[in-house]
C-alpha cells in the first residue's frame, strides 16, 4: 500500500544519503565499536556509519564492540561500559547479537521476546535509546492494532525523531498506515452529520464541504452561473437552471421559480435568520435605511441582486448561502450532487447550461484558483489547522471566530462537546483528527535551514476520492518564505489504472528533474505527448523541465511491492557530517 511505502520513506528520511546528527543524552544506551584509542581515556567509537569521540571509564580493546551507557552528554560525552554484557564479534548482524538478554537484565527490563525485538530493531538502525524508550515502546506495541513489524517501524521512527512515546502520538502516526482515504472519510462524515440536529455538527459540516468542494470539481462560480440563468431572459435556460437546482437538492418541494424567489425573500428577512443574513450581506442589511427598499423589491430582482453580490465572496459564504436557502439540506451534499452532475453526461434539457459551466472550467483545480489569495496552498493548510497549537501558543487564536475556523479546531470541539454520538461518526471524526495530528508530527522535523512538510490533499478522480500525499523538503529564505528554486517534492498517488505511484520532483536553480516510480512499464506517450506539454506549462511559471525518468518499482521485503523509495539526497548547501563530540 502507498501509506506503508510513504511511512517507510519517512522513517529513513528524504535525504537518505546524508549522515544524521547525533546528540547523546544522559541515560541513553547504545552499541559501538572501538576504532581508535587515545591517551587520557579518550576513544573514537563507530556506531553504524557515524563516528564519535568520547571519554571512557575503562580500558577497552580496539576493534571490539561494547554496550555503553551515557553518563554525561556534554561536549565530550562520558561513557560507561555496561557490566556483565559479553563482547560481540565485530561485524555481527542485529539478528546474530547474542548479548541482548544481558543488556535487558542490566537495564532491569523483562527478558521477553517483545523487549528483545525492540532492542534488536534499534541496533539494526544504530539508534541510542533509554530504558523508558523500551518500556513505553513495548506497551504501545502490545496495544497497537497494527501488524507487529509495522508497530516496530513506527516505534523506531518515533525514537529516531524524538517524538514522545505516548498513545496519542502513536495513534496519530498509525493513522497514516491505514488504507482509509482522508477525502472519502470527509465526504462520509459530512453525509452522516446531516442526521444530527446539533449545531456543532452543522459547523463541522460547513468546513468539510468547504474543503471537499475545493477538489471535487465544484467551483464557487458554478452555482452563480446557475442562479444567473434562473433569473435570465432565456426560457430554456431558466427551466434548465431550475431542474439542476431541484436535482442537486437545493430546491425541494417548490414547484416553480416564482415560488422559490418568494420563499428566498421570506427567508432572508425572517428574524430567525437575522445573524446569517447579516453575515452574508452586512453592508446591505445593517441599516434600516438600506433594508427597507430591499424589502419592497420584487423577489426575483432581490434574489438576483443579493446572490450576485456574493460572486467574489469566499467559499464559506457560498456554503452559508446554500444553508440559508435550504436549511433542511446539507451544503456538503448539495456541492457533492452538483459535482456529480458536472462529472457525468446530463440529460438533454440541462446539457446547454452544463456545457457553459464546463467551458468555464480551466482544469487547474480549486487549489490553484483562490481569487485574490496569493498563496492558495498555504491557505488550504491553514484551513486544515496544521498550525493550530502553534497559533494558540503564540496568542493568535484569542478570537472565537479565528479559533474555530480550521478543521482541526472544529473536530476537537465536536468530539469534546458532542456526547452520545453514534460510534461510526465518532470513529470517522477521530480518524480525521489523528490524520491531521500525524501531518503535524511528520512535518516537525527540521535539520538546520532545511524544512520538511507532509500533508494530504483529497482529490476526486473518476467519481471517487483518493488522497494525494505530498512530502516537501526545502530551504527557508531570510524573509521566512520557502525557496521554490531549490527544493524537492514527493507525490504519493494511488491511481485507478497505474495503481501505486511515486513522483519525485527535484528542483535546482529552477531546473526540474522528474522521476516516476511505478510497477508498470513506461508509456510511450510520456516523451511524445506529456513531456512537451508539461515542459511548456512549467516554462510559463519560469521552470525548466530537464527530463522525465520512469523507474519500475522494486520488490521489497516480505514480497510486498511498493514504489522504490531509496532516492538520493539533494544538495541544499547543508550537509550532515560524521559526529565528533
Amino acid at each position: 500500500m502507498i501509506a506503508a511505502a510513504m511511512l517507510d520513506n519517512l522513517i529513513r528520511g528524504m535525504d537518505t544519503g546524508q549522515a544524521k546528527t547525533l546528540n547523546l543524552r544522559e541515560g541513553q544506551v547504545f552499541q559501538g565499536r572501538i576504532s581508535e584509542l587515545y591517551p587520557g581515556q579518550l576513544a573514537r567509537l563507530q556506531m553504524g556509519t557515524m563516528n564519535l569521540s568520547a571519554r571512557l571509564e575503562a580500558r577497552l580493546e580496539k576493534g571490539e564492540k561494547y554496550w555503553f551507557r551515557v553518563i554525561s552528554g556534554e561536549k565530550v560525552p562520558q561513557l560507561k561500559v555496561l557490566e556483565s554484557v559479553p563482547v560481540n564479534r565485530p561485524g555481527s548482524s542485529p539478528a546474530a547479537v547474542t548479548n541482548v538478554p544481558a543488556v535487558l537484565k542490566q537495564l532491569g527490563l523483562p527478558t521477553d521476546g517483545l523487549h528483545e525485538k525492540i532492542i534488536r530493531e534499534l541496533i539494526r538502525v544504530n539508534l541510542p535509546f533509554t530504558r523508558s524508550n523500551i518500556l513505553q515502546g513495548a506497551q504501545l506495541v502490545k496495544e497497537s492494532a497494527l501488524a507487529s513489524n509495522d508497530s516496530l517501524n513506527l516505534i523506531t521512527m518515533m525514537i529516531q525523531r524524538g517524538y514522545p512515546l505516548t498513545r496519542t502520538a502513536f495513534k496519530a502516526l498509525a493513522s497514516v498506515q491505514s488504507g482509509k482515504s482522508t477525502g472519502e472519510t470527509m465526504v462520509q462524515l459530512a453525509s452522516a452529520l446531516e442526521k444530527l440536529p446539533d449545531s456543532r455538527a452543522q459547523h463541522l459540516q460547513h468546513i468539510l464541504a468547504n474543503i471537499s468542494g475545493r477538489f471535487s470539481g465544484f467551483e464557487k462560480l458554478d452555482i452563480f452561473v446557475i442562479f444567473k440563468h434562473l433569473t435570465g431572459k432565456d426560457e430554456e435556460f431558466r427551466e434548465a437552471a431550475f431542474k439542476v437546482l431541484k436535482k442537486t437538492g437545493l430546491i425541494n418541494s417548490i414547484d416553480s421559480s416564482i415560488r422559490f424567489f418568494t420563499s428566498f425573500k421570506d427567508t432572508v428577512f425572517n428574524p430567525a435568520n437575522e445573524n446569517m443574513s447579516g453575515e452574508l450581506w452586512p453592508d446591505l442589511l445593517k441599516s434600516r435605511q438600506t433594508a427597507l427598499p430591499l424589502k419592497n423589491m420584487d423577489p426575483k430582482l432581490l434574489f438576483s441582486y443579493l446572490t450576485d453580490s456574493l460572486r467574489g465572496a469566499p467559499l464559506q459564504s457560498v456554503i452559508q448561502l446554500l444553508t440559508l436557502i435550504n436549511p433542511q439540506a446539507s451544503a456538503g451534499s448539495i456541492i457533492a450532487s452538483l459535482s456529480q452532475w458536472l462529472a457525468s453526461e446530463p440529460e438533454d434539457s440541462t446539457k446547454g447550461i452544463w456545457q457553459l459551466i464546463r467551458d468555464n472550467h480551466s482544469g487547474n483545480g480549486m487549489l490553484m484558483k483562490e481569487g485574490k489569495t496569493p498563496y492558495p496552498l498555504k491557505a488550504f493548510l491553514d484551513q486544515l489547522g496544521l498550525q493550530h497549537e502553534n497559533n494558540i501558543r503564540s496568542g493568535q487564536l484569542h478570537q472565537e471566530k479565528l479559533r474555530l475556523n480550521t478543521l482541526k479546531a472544529k473536530l476537537i470541539q465536536f468530539l469534546n462537546q458532542s456526547h452520545g454520538l453514534p460510534q461510526g461518526i465518532r470513529e470517522q471524526a477521530d480518524f480525521l483528527l489523528q490524520r491531521l495530528t500525524a501531518y503535524q508530527l511528520l512535518s516537525s522535523d527540521q535539520q538546520g535551514p532545511v524544512q520538511h512538510t507532509v500533508f494530504q490533499i483529497p482529490v476526486k478522480l473518476s467519481g471517487k476520492y483518493t488522497d494525494l500525499t505530498l512530502q516537501w523538503q526545502g530551504r527557508e529564505k531570510n524573509d521566512g518564505t520557502v525557496d521554490d528554486s531549490h527544493c524537492r517534492i514527493l507525490f504519493y498517488l494511488e491511481l485507478e489504472t497505474l495503481r501505486d505511484t511515486l513522483i519525485d520532483v527535484q528542483i535546482q536553480n529552477r531546473i526540474m528533474t522528474l522521476t516516476v516510480y511505478n510497477e508498470s512499464s513506461k508509456p510511450a506517450s510520456i516523451q511524445t505527448v506529456w513531456f512537451p506539454l508539461l515542459k511548456e506549462k512549467l516554462a510559463s511559471y519560469n521552470y525548466q523541465l530537464s527530463v522525465i525518468k520512469w523507474e519500475k518499482a522494486k520488490e521489497k521485503e516480505g514480497n510486498r511491492s511498493t514504489p522504490a523509495m531509496h532516492v538520493n539526497s539533494l544538495e541544499y548547501g547543508y550537509n550532515g557530517v560524521d559526529i565528533k563530540i
